[in-house]
C-alpha cells in the first residue's frame, strides 16, 4: 500500500511538489511540507481501505488533521516564528501504522532590542538588572560579546523563551580612565542570518551639560525656571565678583548657572542686543583650563552632533546638530588665551552654543532673521520618498501639482522608472499669499534611473538602490528682497536693473546654522557649504527668492581644495 498525495487550491499561495513525487510507497518517509502563511493540503488514503482513523494527541496543535471518506485533511494555521516546526500525525489501521511527518517553513527571521536605537547609554554608577526586551520570532536567538577579555565591566545573562536581555555594569571609579570620558562595548545579536548590533555605553562623570532652549518667550525668567527644573540654580556671586562691573549686584553681560559638568562648571546665557530673549550660551571652563577633547567628542557625538566646517584657528571647531524643526551650533574656543567672551570674564576655553529655529523668521525691517532650512537627512533617505514628501509639505500648506494644473512651466515631470514615478515634482499654495517670506513654490528633484550628467551635477545619484529618494529641493519665497539687499541702478523709467547683494543678516542667518559662504557672484548667486556633503545655493529672483538644498561630497571636497584644507 502506499499514500498519494494531492494539493488542495488555496488563493494566494504557493502549489509545492512534496517529495519530488506523486505517490509515495508505503515504507517509505511520508512528508508533507506547507507554506509559512499557513494552508490546506489532502492526502489521498484510498490504499489504506476505509477501517482507518487519525490517533489522538499524535500532533502539535497548530495542526488540524481531519477524516473526509478516503482522504485525509491537513491544515496549518500561520507560522510566526522564523524557525520551521515539525509534528508528525499517526494514521493506524487494524494491522499496522502510517506516521507521516509535517514540516511548515518559518517567517524570515527578525532581532532587534524594543525601544532601542541601536545604543544604550548609561552614567558612571554601577548598573545591575539591566533588562532589555528583544524582538525575535524564534527561541534561538544568539548574544556575542565583541571584547569580553578586555571589557569585563560588562556581563550579561540571557532568557531566550522570555525574550530577555539582561545587563550588569560595574561603577566607573573616579581613578578610572573613562572617569571624565566614557567606555563601549558592542553585543552582537543574531536569529538565523539577521543580525542586531547593540552599542553599551557607559559615561564617566558628567564634564559637560548643554544649555536649555526655548523659542517663545526665552527671557531670563525663562531660563531660571527651566534651569530649575533640572536642579541647576543661579550664580550670582559668580556673576557679581567675575563680570563687569566687578563686586556690583546689577545687570551683567551675562546670566550664570552652576552646572554639573566638571569641565564646564558654568552655563551663562548671553541676552540679544534688543528685546528680552537670549541669544546664545556659553559654556566656560574653569579659569586658565582647557577642555579636553577626548572628553568633549563622545558628549557630542551622543547628543548627536557631526563635525562642522574648518575654523579660522586650529583650536577652534564646530559642530552641529540639524533636527527638523531647529538647528543647534555649538563652536569650541579651546584656548586659555581666546577672546570670544566679553564682560570681563576670566581667561579660559569656552563653547558658544546657539540655537535657531529651521523656519524662516524676518525681522522689523522685513530681512531674514532666521534661515529656512530642508532638512539634510531628507536627502538621499530611502524612508523619505514621495508619501512622506507629500505628507511633509500638506503640513507646510503645500500641495502637489501632479498633472501641472497649477503652473504654467509644465514643471511636474514622470518618468518610466518602475522604481520612481516623477523625476521632477511640483507644489503650490493651498491658499496662495503674496506676503514676504511666504511660500511660492517647492520643486523636488528625484533620484532615478534615467538622470543624465547635468543631474549628477545638480546632486542627483544614478542609483537604483536610491530610486525615488529626493536629490535636491527647491524652494522659492516671496520677496526678491527678505534674503538680499536690492538697489536699483541705471536711470529709473528708461533702462534700470537690479544689483543683489547679501546683507549682514542673512549671512548671519546662514552661519547660525553651521554653512559657510563659499561665492557670492554677480546677480546675488551665492553657495553655502557645511561638513562633509552639504550644500546651499541662493539665486533672486524679481519678486522671489530661490533657496537649493543639496549634498555633494565631490563638490564640498573641491571647494575645500580650493580653500587650500
Amino acid at each position: 500500500m502506499g499514500l498519494a498525495i494531492a494539493v488542495l487550491v488555496v488563493a494566494c499561495q504557493k502549489d509545492l511538489v512534496l517529495g519530488g513525487t506523486d505517490h509515495i510507497v508505503l515504507g517509505e518517509s511520508t512528508a508533507v511540507t506547507l507554506v509559512q502563511e499557513g494552508e490546506t493540503k489532502l492526502v489521498d488514503v484510498s490504499s489504506l481501505g476505509d477501517e482507518w482513523q487519525i490517533e489522538n494527541d499524535t500532533h502539535n496543535t497548530w495542526l488540524t488533521a481531519i477524516r473526509r471518506g478516503t482522504t485525509l485533511e491537513l491544515t496549518a494555521t500561520a507560522n510566526n516564528d522564523a524557525d520551521e516546526r515539525r509534528t508528525e500525525v499517526t494514521i493506524a489501521t487494524p494491522t499496522s501504522k502510517q506516521t507521516i511527518t509535517i514540516t511548515q517553513f518559518g517567517t524570515e527571521p527578525t532581532i532587534a532590542v524594543d525601544g532601542s536605537n541601536g545604543t544604550l547609554i548609561l552614567n558612571h554608577e554601577a548598573h545591575t538588572g539591566v533588562e532589555l526586551k528583544i524582538i525575535s520570532n524564534s527561541d534561538n536567538w544568539t548574544v556575542e560579546q565583541l571584547d569580553t577579555a578586555n571589557n569585563n565591566w560588562l556581563s550579561y545573562a540571557v532568557d531566550l523563551k522570555q525574550r530577555k536581555l539582561t545587563l550588569n555594569l560595574t561603577a566607573i571609579e573616579r581613578n578610572s580612565p573613562w572617569a571624565q570620558t566614557s567606555r563601549s562595548e558592542k553585543l552582537f545579536l543574531s536569529n538565523g542570518n539577521r543580525h542586531y548590533e547593540l552599542t553599551i555605553m557607559q559615561n564617566g562623570f558628567v564634564q559637560f551639560q548643554l544649555p536649555v532652549w526655548d523659542f517663545d518667550n526665552f527671557d531670563i525668567n525663562k531660563v531660571i525656571a527651566m534651569e530649575a527644573e533640572r536642579h541647576n540654580l543661579r550664580d550670582k556671586a559668580f556673576e557679581i565678583d567675575s563680570l563687569l562691573p566687578y563686586h556690583q549686584d546689577q545687570k551683567k553681560v551675562f546670566t550664570v548657572f552652576h552646572s554639573p559638568g566638571e569641565q564646564a562648571p558654568h552655563i551663562l546665557y548671553q541676552q540679544k542686543n534688543y528685546g528680552t530673549d537670549m541669544y546664545c550660551a556659553w559654556l566656560k571652563a574653569p579659569k586658565g583650563k582647557l577642555f579636553q577633547q577626548e572628553s568633549y567628542e563622545p558628549w557630542l557625538n551622543q547628543n548627536n552632533f557631526k563635525l562642522g566646517n574648518k575654523q579660522r584657528l586650529d583650536t577652534e571647531s564646530q559642530y552641529y546638530n540639524e533636527e527638523k524643526d531647529r538647528t543647534r551650533l555649538l563652536t569650541i574656543y579651546n584656548s586659555v588665551d581666546n577672546f570670544k567672551m566679553a564682560g570681563g570674564i576670566f581667561r579660559s576655553a569656552c563653547m558658544k552654543y546657539l540655537e535657531t529655529s529651521n523656519s524662516l523668521k524676518l525681522n522689523s525691517d522685513g530681512k531674514a532673521e532666521t534661515f529656512p532650512v530642508f532638512p539634510s537627512d531628507y536627502l538621499h533617505n530611502k524612508a523619505f520618498k514621495l508619501d512622506q514628501v507629500v505628507a511633509f509639505e500638506r503640513q507646510r500648506g503645500m500641495k502637489p501639482d501632479y498633472y501641472n494644473q497649477f503652473n504654467s512651466e509644465n514643471v511636474t515631470a514622470t518618468t518610466e522608472d518602475p522604481l520612481c514615478h516623477y523625476s521632477r515634482l511640483i507644489f503650490v499654495p493651498e491658499n496662495e499669499s503674496y506676503e514676504p517670506g511666504t511660500l511660492a513654490y517647492v520643486i523636488y528633484f528625484f533620484n532615478w534611473q534615467g538622470i543624465t550628467e547635468e543631474d549628477i551635477d545638480a546632486g542627483l545619484v544614478q542609483d537604483k538602490d536610491l530610486s525615488g529618494t529626493v536629490g535636491s529641493c527647491q524652494v522659492f519665497y516671496q520677496g526678491g528682497d527678505v534674503f538680499y539687499t536690492r538697489e536699483e541702478q541705471g536711470t529709473p523709467g528708461v533702462y534700470s536693473w537690479y544689483e543683489y547683494s547679501l546683507p549682514f543678516s542673512t549671512r548671519r542667518a546662514i552661519e547660525d546654522k553651521g554653512y559657510s559662504l563659499f561665492r557670492e557672484a554677480s546677480g546675488g548667486f551665492a553657495t553655502f557649504y557645511r561638513g562633509s556633503e552639504n550644500l546651499i545655493d541662493l539665486r533672486p529672483q524679481e519678486s522671489r527668492t530661490v533657496i537649493t538644498y543639496y549634498k555633494s561630497k565631490h563638490y564640498v571636497d573641491l571647494i575645500k581644495k580650493n580653500l587650500n584644507y
